[in-house]
């Protein structure tokens, strides 16, 4: 009976830390445009896009010694035309850029002008891969008119250090892009039409 007790907890303590290294695993690093819309307010036509995003350990690591990663969203609404190539409505373009400074201890975040700090990690990274939202020029499109929305989230890596890009050539854990994903909508009517 001993030897059976024995047996049982150094099977049960093998599959507890084979169930905890699972559980510590990274998620598999990568950017992903999981959603957009298109929404109409009574002044303008939105276009909205949803995002998530998770580094490689490389480029965690790049950033906390003080490499600063930029982001690009990029994205392109067309019209279909079956007789011609399609026609271009409007293209955006946002840059995130994501920053360490190990004097004060706190990761940045800024796009444009505008920037916020973080005291840690994972909220300044959700906050690069928060959604963005367009303002697409009135006329551009027709209420019910149905477009192709070309949207992609992607690590830019022109503005890394040179020495790094040349790295990022050639190491997947410093590449990090969705690929243009590609979205059939239909324009919505303005709030109160008929």
């Amino acid at each position: 009976m001993k030897l059976r007790d024995r047996f049982l907890s150094k099977w049960l303590l093998c599959i507890a830390a084979l169930v905890l290294s699972v559980q510590t695993l990274p998620a598999q690093a990568g950017a992903e445009v999981r959603e957009v819309t298109l929404t109409q307010s009574e002044e303008s036509l939105s276009l909205n896009g949803n995002f998530a995003l998770q580094l490689s350990p490389s480029l965690t690591d790049a950033v906390n010694h003080g490499i600063p990663l930029v982001f690009q969203i990029q994205a392109e609404v067309r019209r279909p035309r079956w007789y011609w190539v399609d026609e271009a409505l409007y293209a955006g373009h946002t840059d995130r850029r994501l920053t360490y400074n190990a004097l004060v201890r706190n990761y940045r975040v800024t796009e444009g002008q505008d920037g916020r700090n973080f005291l840690n990690f994972e909220d300044a990274l959700n906050y690069v891969a928060r959604s963005v939202t367009w303002n697409i020029p009135p006329g551009r499109v027709r209420a019910g008119e149905v477009v192709e929305v070309t949207m992609r989230f992607r690590l830019d890596p022109a503005f890394l250090p040179k020495p790094f890009q040349v790295v990022s050539f050639g190491d997947r854990d410093w590449r990090l892009d969705s690929d243009w994903r590609h979205f059939r909508l239909t324009v919505p009517a303005a709030p109160g039409a008929k």
